[in-house]
C-alpha cells in the first residue's frame, strides 16, 4: 500500500466548537503522510521520470505530503462522502468556494495552525469529510501551505539532470532582480552561472516583436539594495535594470528536475488510503464510499491532466475518485507531468 505512515502535527476542534446541525462539531487533523510507490506498477507508468527517481532498499520511490483532514468529531456522523480539496499553490480552494468561507493570505510568518474558516458550514451539515493533500513540490516554503516533498530524477551515474527552461518574467515596478520562477515559487536554478548561450528577449506583448537584451546587460545572481552583486543561481539581475510592465523571456540551462508527476500519485493514494486503508496504515475514518475532487483555476487544470493521463486507478486497480469539478480552469491542461514543468 503506497501510504505507509501518517505523523500527526496537531489536532483541534474547529469553529469554536460550533455544532453543525445533527452532525455536530468538526475537527481538523493536520499531519504528514508518507508514501512509497512501485515504479514498475502499471498505475505509475505514466509518471514522467519515475524510473529515474532514487529508490529505497525495497525498490520503491518515497515522498511525503502535508495532509489536512477535516471531519466530524463524532465519526458515526460521517455521511460516507469525501471532498478532496485540491489546493492551489498550497492554499485551500474547496472550503472557501463550497462554504463561502474566507481564505487567509499566507506568507512566511503565518503559523501552520492558522485558522480554518468553515464559512456557512454547508459541507459540515451534510457530514462531508474534507481532505487537502499537498501535491506541489515548488510552492513557496511557508509552513502554513499544504505542499509535497519528493525526489529529483537522476542520471544513471547519479548526476543531476539538466535541460533548457523557458521563463517569462514581469514586474509591476522597475527592478534590478528577477527570481527565476512565478509567484515566489522555488526556482529552477541555472546549471552554469556564466552560460554564454543563455538569452533574454524583451517584449511588450507575449506575441509582439522581440528585442534581444544584450548578454553583457544581465547575469545570473542578485543585486542588493546597496548595489552589491551576489551570485545566486536562482535569480537574474541587471545593473541597467528591468522596466516595469515589460515581458522578459529568459531561456537557460537548468539543473535539478523533481519528479513532479508524483503529485498525481500523492492525491490518488491519499484518497485510496482513506477509502480503503491498508494492513500497514489504518484509514483515519471509516465508511467513505464516494470521493469527489474540486479544483479551481490551476488545480482545475491539474484535475484535467489527472484524468487525461488515467491516474484514477491505484496500484491495486481500484478507482479512487468518483467525480471531480474543474472550475474556472480555462481550456487547457498543464505541465504537471513534464520534466522541468512549471505551473
Amino acid at each position: 500500500m503506497p501510504a505507509t505512515k501518517f505523523e500527526t502535527t496537531f489536532r483541534r476542534v474547529l469553529a469554536d466548537g460550533k455544532h453543525f446541525g445533527d452532525v455536530g462539531q468538526y475537527e481538523e487533523v493536520r499531519g504528514v503522510l508518507s508514501f512509497q510507490i512501485d515504479p514498475e506498477n502499471e498505475a505509475n507508468s505514466r509518471i514522467t521520470d519515475v524510473k529515474l527517481a532514487p529508490v529505497n532498499q525495497d525498490g520503491f520511490v518515497e515522498f511525503e505530503s502535508d495532509v489536512s483532514l477535516i471531519l466530524p468529531v463524532d465519526k458515526t456522523k460521517v455521511s460516507g462522502k469525501l471532498l478532496l480539496d485540491v489546493v492551489n499553490r498550497g492554499n485551500r480552494v474547496g472550503l472557501p468556494n463550497f462554504n463561502r468561507g474566507t481564505r487567509p493570505l499566507i506568507d512566511e510568518n503565518t503559523p501552520v495552525d492558522v485558522e480554518v474558516d468553515l464559512g456557512d458550514g454547508l459541507l459540515m451539515e451534510k457530514g462531508y469529510v474534507v481532505v487537502a493533500c499537498g501535491w506541489q513540490v515548488d510552492a513557496p516554503p511557508f509552513d502554513a501551505l499544504i505542499t509535497m516533498r519528493g525526489p529529483e530524477a537522476l542520471n544513471p551515474d547519479g548526476s543531476r539532470l539538466e535541460g533548457k527552461v523557458y521563463m517569462q518574467l514581469q514586474s509591476p515596478e522597475d527592478t534590478h532582480n528577477f527570481l527565476l520562477s512565478d509567484k515566489g515559487h522555488k526556482a529552477y536554478e541555472t546549471a552554469d552561472m556564466h552560460e554564454s548561450s543563455a538569452l533574454i528577449e524583451i517584449r511588450d506583448m507575449p506575441d509582439g516583436p522581440a528585442e534581444p537584451m544584450a548578454r553583457d546587460d544581465w547575469k545570473f545572481g542578485r543585486i542588493d539594495d546597496a548595489g552589491d552583486y551576489h551570485p545566486d543561481p536562482g535569480y537574474v539581475c541587471s545593473e541597467k535594470g528591468f522596466e516595469k510592465g515589460r515581458l522578459y523571456q529568459a531561456v537557460y540551462t537548468a539543473v535539478g528536475a523533481p519528479v513532479i508527476g508524483l503529485s498525481f500519485a500523492a492525491l490518488r493514494d491519499c484518497v485510496s488510503w482513506i477509502k480503503n486503508g491498508s494492513p500497514h496504515l489504518e484509514s483515519p475514518v471509516g465508511g467513505i464510499d464516494a470521493a469527489y475532487a474540486y479544483g479551481r483555476s490551476q488545480t482545475g487544470r491539474f484535475l484535467r491532466t489527472f484524468a487525461y493521463n488515467d491516474f484514477n486507478l491505484d496500484e491495486a486497480g481500484r478507482e479512487t475518485l468518483d467525480g471531480f469539478i474543474a472550475n474556472v480552469a480555462g481550456g487547457m491542461r498543464g505541465e504537471f507531468n513534464q520534466r522541468f514543468g512549471q505551473n
